[in-house]
């Protein structure tokens, strides 16, 4: 009988441990106000909320936000303390205090009275103790309970990767498949190799030495190297080398190549010989990875950059990062190689990313890379433990605390984060293994993890995106959902900031998110919640917000938001017609005004070659006073510009003549003198008499009966060099 209750005690046992695998309590610490709890529900959007003694609460798995009453609310609700709630038909919130039962409108955000014949209806149904509620997420239950020190969340744990077993805590550094489908590993707590058959069975070997590398030939001889030293052949025990082997590859000919921790390159030309000899090729390199190309090299990945040896006849070069090119190696400290079929040869290093060059290249003169990082692709890490190829086009890609798959083509890839491998994890330096059913093994601190191909790229649950609050112009948050998808701001409201979540209760740790903006090309993986708007303009923009599952892989759970501007006055349609009008206007205005004034211009110019046409006919015939005067529309005109003529003509030659003698003669004051020449002709009193001199001092030169003296003095200049100095400056000649 005693065996049947011990019997039914651990079945109880283990049925309330897998029910709360996970346990988390919140409390005022987490941002509850009252730590005091009544009732929970998730609503529509997956969002949960709870009934409080200060205030109704909404959880988003990050950060809590509280809905209180305020002076001026339309409604009757007179206290904070509310001691349950439930979920109304329309998917608003029902909230029992102990005056009444009210509606929270979640379009509004804001309570509202319920008729009092509804009212008393609900009142039964939300007297009703809450024994917690259980919500579904993918295919994990979720129970959430409520007490008086907080809220409780109680879930069982679930993790993709499994743990293989045998290896818990006895730090593996080496994974290998052999053609048979064994999976063997290498471990360093107690170093020895252990062989796993495919009926899960294990054989162990123990060394002297921890296995930093498996390789089986293709002769079906398996050998492991590691350090402080050894090189063993498995398959009968012979100790071959005590050199610290990192890896080892065999060529088309059947030769073994090590590589060594400070020997540099060695090779066994005959390794299932009797007595395997180890010939040294490149001595004082640090090599951790060697490569035996589609092209019949080798390529060695070393602490100082690559090795690039001719297997046809062993020649060596050296290969290394070159300051200020762009096209160089990414970093001297490689750590991994890796081929595809069209001959790329993938370059894994230690900080720096992956480096990709074709095998061509790489052997000519003056190779050159491309590069994958975190700052040109979507990788999460530059730091790179292993690397590995699958399929011919995807890379398994080790880092310090994850697991990426990257798609060299595209660029894009996924990042598998802690959540994915359990607890905290550390991956150790080295190739992953892939198993023939797909499935991959990796050697981490923890033990070797293995991860199937469908945990690896099927998604499970994937996490709505919510927007939880909205702060405008730097104001405060204010909870708003959006469920339709819109957000409509006034003209003043240009700067936004949202907030948003991805709802996944079980673990949101290493979600990332991202956003882009109109179209625009998407922002980088990140963990932050926010995004800030600043300076929007009137119209309509496009938002959409995106992030990861809880493993760090990317799904497609787009949220797209519309964000619509109201304009300003003068943003509008009519008010950026009536600026195109003026703007015509005062464009075809300033046309017309160029064209006047070239016109009036043209007309003063004109004027002025008459004038001095004149004044030079004048003097040709010896008059005084010409009869011809030019031709002006206004007759008062004609009889000034007369008088002005006949007493330049006068004065030509007199060198006392000036401004207020030609004004006196003109019967006009000096300053109308000037205005009206200036109207007329474009030039004032001064610049006419200095035209009409030169051009008399021209016609005399040109004639050539006067002398210079002569000519200075008929044009009113006492002094010859300084006739001369006028001369040139007017003429240039």
């Amino acid at each position: 009988m005693n065996r049947y209750r011990i019997y039914l005690l651990a079945v109880v046992l283990l049925a309330l441990f897998s029910v709360s695998g996970e346990a988390v309590r919140y409390d005022r610490a987490d941002g509850l106000s009252s730590p005091i709890v009544g009732g929970g529900i998730q609503g529509d959007n997956g969002l949960m909320w709870f009934a409080t003694w200060n205030g109704l609460h909404c959880f988003d798995g990050y950060d809590f936000y509280r809905v209180s009453i305020a002076p001026g609310d339309s409604a009757s609700i007179n206290t904070n303390l509310i001691r349950t709630i439930a979920k109304a038909p329309s998917g608003n919130i029902l909230c029992r205090t102990d005056d009444g039962v009210y509606e929270f409108d979640l379009a509004t955000m804001s309570f509202r009275d319920i008729p009092s014949p509804e009212a008393d209806s609900l009142m039964s149904r939300l007297r009703r103790v809450w024994h917690g509620t259980t919500v579904r997420q993918g295919d994990t239950d979720i129970l959430w309970t409520g007490s008086t020190e907080g809220i409780g969340k109680e879930f069982e744990s679930h993790h993709p990767a499994r743990l293989l077993k045998g290896t818990a805590g006895v730090e593996p550094r080496t994974v290998m498949t052999d053609r048979a489908g064994r999976l063997w590993t290498g471990v360093r707590a107690y170093p020895q190799l252990s062989m796993y058959d495919r009926g899960g069975r294990i054989d162990s070997m123990r060394l002297d030495f921890t296995p930093y590398s498996i390789y089986e030939t293709s002769s079906g001889l398996v050998f492991a190297g590691g350090k402080p030293g050894g090189l063993v052949r498995v398959t009968d025990g012979m100790k071959i080398s005590v050199d610290v082997v990192y890896d080892m590859v065999e060529d088309s000919a059947g030769r073994l190549w090590l590589a060594t921790w400070g020997e540099g390159i060695k090779y066994i030309s005959d390794p299932s010989g009797d007595n395997p000899v180890v010939t040294p090729l490149g001595a004082g390199r640090k090599v951790r990875k060697l490569l035996v190309t589609r092209g019949g090299n080798l390529v060695a990945a070393t602490s100082d950059g690559l090795l690039t040896v001719s297997l046809h006849s062993l020649t060596v070069s050296a290969v290394r990062r070159s300051p200020g090119d762009a096209a160089a190696l990414g970093s001297n400290s490689t750590i991994s190689l890796a081929q595809d079929s069209a001959g790329n040869i993938y370059v894994a290093t230690e900080s720096s990313g992956i480096s990709r060059v074709t095998e061509e290249s790489l052997f000519s003169e003056k190779p050159s890379f491309s590069h994958y990082n975190v700052r040109n692709s979507s990788l999460d890490r530059d730091e790179i433990y292993g690397m590995a190829i699958e399929n011919d086009s995807t890379l398994i890609i080790t880092g310090p605390d994850r697991v990426m798959i990257l798609n060299p083509v595209s660029g894009i890839s996924i990042g598998y984060s802690m959540p994915f491998w359990g607890d905290d994890v550390t991956f150790a330096e080295g190739t992953p293994a892939r198993q023939t059913d797909g499935t991959w093994a990796f050697a981490t601190s923890r033990g070797v993890l293995t991860a199937s191909a469908h945990s690896l790229y099927s998604r499970g649950y994937i996490p709505p995106v919510v927007v939880t609050a909205v702060s405008v112009n730097g104001g405060p948050d204010r909870l708003t959902f959006l469920p339709d998808g819109h957000l409509d701001l006034d003209s003043r409201s240009r700067n936004i900031t949202l907030r948003f979540a991805a709802i996944d209760y079980v673990d949101n740790t290493h979600i990332l998110y991202r956003y882009r903006v109109d179209g625009s090309p998407w922002s980088a993986y990140r963990s932050a919640r926010t995004l800030t708007l600043f300076n929007l303009t009137a119209g309509t923009h496009i938002v959409d917000l995106q992030s990861t599952d809880r493993y760090g892989r990317r799904v497609d759970n787009t949220l797209a938001l519309t964000v619509t501007v109201a304009p300003w006055w003068y943003e509008t349609w009519w008010a950026m017609t009536l600026f195109i009008i003026f703007g015509a206007a005062a464009l075809a205005a300033g046309v017309w005004l160029v064209v006047y004034i070239r016109r009036v211009n043209r007309q003063r110019r004109e004027l002025l070659a008459k004038y001095m046409a004149l004044l030079d006919a004048s003097a040709s015939a010896g008059a005084s006073a010409p009869e011809e005067t030019p031709v002006v529309e206004s007759a008062e005109d004609a009889a000034f510009l007369k008088r002005v003529q006949a007493y330049i003509e006068e004065n030509i030659a007199n060198p006392q003549a000036n401004i207020d003698s030609m004004a006196e003669a003109s019967a006009v004051s000096r300053a109308t003198l000037n205005r009206r020449l200036r109207s007329l002709m474009g030039v004032s009193a001064a610049r006419l008499l200095l035209e009409a001199r030169m051009n008399r001092a021209s016609a005399l030169l040109a004639d050539g009966s006067r002398s210079t003296a002569e000519v200075a003095e008929a044009c009113g200049y006492t002094d010859p060099y300084y006739f001369t100095r006028v001369y040139r400056k007017h003429t240039g000649k």
